[in-house]
């Protein structure tokens, strides 16, 4: 995909009258990841550092995220949660500026490796939440977000299911082909995201609290 397609904020990551604030932060990634590391814990790990979260501060994800890197030409993989300290927890060995991509699977490659039963859908999990249709629901969001529309991990909308029986098994083939690959598959992608089964609609539905949302 080309970068100038992400260069633009969409609503997602539109800052709207705040922009300005983005002045007095780093300009490179590594800077960035720290300011972020400084502001944000994941919530099961908040004893390591010493912190007690109060009801409100409680929310679990964890996303990586591409950039364009210029001077390589090629998009670099970013985990900005993993600091030091997780580092040495979790005894990470690859650098989480640069995540090797045999070190985190996209939904597709998951899919994918599930379908040709290379890995076990029951292992892709959060929580009590594990198969293909976990899977699959991340395979639409991963469509939308190269598409432009970041949504969040419990946003549920379209052809996402909530058991593997549901499933429409080639369309969801094809998709993780598209997404797993997406440089290869620009206009395939945009073209599929059309299809109202995957287009982020209006409002969608927000599993966490179990109520329709606006997304305007």
């Amino acid at each position: 995909m080309t970068p100038d397609l992400y260069r633009t904020p969409t609503d997602m990551s539109d800052a709207g009258r705040q922009a300005r604030l983005f002045d007095g932060l780093p300009h490179d990634v590594g800077g960035l990841a720290e300011v972020v590391q400084g502001l944000m814990v994941h919530e099961h790990i908040a004893p390591a550092y010493g912190l007690t979260l109060s009801p409100e501060q409680h929310a679990q994800a964890h996303w990586v995220t591409e950039y364009w890197n210029e001077a390589q030409q090629r998009w670099v993989l970013v985990d900005a949660q993993l600091d030091g300290r997780q580092r040495e927890m979790f005894k990470i060995g690859f650098d989480p500026l640069d995540v090797p991509r045999d070190q985190f699977l996209v939904a597709g490659q998951a899919w994918e490796l599930c379908r040709a039963g290379k890995a076990d859908p029951d292992s892709f999990a959060i929580l009590d939440m594990h198969g293909l249709w976990l899977i699959a629901g991340n395979v639409i969001r991963d469509v939308a977000a190269l598409n432009n529309h970041e949504m969040l991990p419990w946003d549920v909308w379209g052809a996402m299911a909530r058991t593997d029986a549901e499933l429409d098994l080639p369309f969801f083939d094809r998709l993780a082909e598209l997404s797993h690959a997406p440089d290869a598959h620009a206009d395939e992608l945009r073209a599929v995201y059309q299809d109202k089964r995957i287009a982020v609609p209006g409002t969608v539905f927000n599993a966490v609290l179990n109520r329709p949302d606006p997304i305007h």
